[in-house]
């Protein structure tokens, strides 16, 4: 797992885009849940649900396909992916750690202490993702992470943003306009 001075750098080096990003995919959610007629924490539930092993376009569309008409499984979608959200669409709990607190770091705007270890995350620690959640290796990454914020005063999501940014750039990737939600996204669904 990566130290401490090379988790600030990246945060540093993903700082200009990541640090509110959890601030504007909350006002984006805020905003499609309007256009969708729906509360905004379940449009953000939504979003997490079908998050995991796709790209955040294809997410978003699963969830605005879902919204449109639950009853049918959005194109591309994994199986247990789909019935998870029919499962807890009424409690919009989810059992998942990285969804959850992917869940919990939006409807925050980032400011809670939740913090999401994705692919990206892990290829940054260094850590293998399907260990990442282990007790003993995700109690190491949350205090690598508390660590920075006391050294940094950001909060668990908003180093968890910039990471990733960073990272994104780093793997070769444009992440400039990533946002949860796209300008086409949100004009797709109208008013």
């Amino acid at each position: 797992m990566i130290t401490l001075k090379t988790l600030l750098k990246q945060v540093d080096d993903g700082r200009s885009f990541g640090l509110n990003w959890y601030a504007r995919a909350y006002v984006d959610c805020d905003t499609m849940a309007d256009k969708l007629n729906v509360s905004t924490e379940l449009f953000v539930y939504a979003a997490a649900v079908f998050s995991p092993r796709v790209q955040v376009s294809r997410s978003i569309n699963m969830a605005i396909e879902w919204l449109k008409d639950p009853e049918i499984k959005p194109a591309g979608c994994m199986a247990n992916v789909y019935n998870t959200a029919m499962k807890y669409r009424d409690t919009l709990q989810l059992n998942g750690p990285k969804t959850e607190n992917f869940r919990r770091s939006i409807l925050s705007a980032g400011m809670d202490d939740s913090l999401c270890i994705d692919v990206w995350a892990c290829r940054a620690l260094g850590v293998e993702q399907s260990k990442a959640y282990n007790v003993g290796q995700y109690a190491k990454i949350r205090r690598l992470f508390n660590r920075a914020s006391v050294k940094t005063g950001l909060t668990l999501p908003q180093l968890q943003a910039c990471q990733w940014y960073s990272s994104m750039v780093k793997a070769g990737r444009n992440p400039n306009g990533v946002n949860l939600i796209s300008q086409s996204q949100l004009e797709s669904v109208g008013n």
